[in-house]
């Protein structure tokens, strides 16, 4: 049975929007208009992967994702 990128997300605990922002970094896209389509082992395989590209990618979070109460003020950059 073929589980769709949604079904994959819900495993991950992640958007389906993140699933495919994942797929896409890691050369896994598809054209437009297809489907993507996983096997079970895809899955178990895959789930390593987009751990690590997750932490990696809340680990790098840009600066307009700081909150504007973690910057010093001026003058307070001890």
């Amino acid at each position: 049975m073929a589980l769709s990128a949604k079904d994959v997300a819900r495993e991950f605990d992640c958007t389906p929007r993140e699933l495919r922002k994942f797929l896409r970094s890691a050369q896994m896209g598809v054209g437009q208009g297809s489907r993507y389509e996983f096997d079970k082992r895809d899955v178990a395989r895959m789930r390593k992967q987009f751990a690590a590209w997750s932490a990696k990618r809340k680990a790098n979070k840009t600066t307009k994702d700081i909150d504007i109460a973690d910057v010093p003020e001026a003058g307070d950059f001890s």
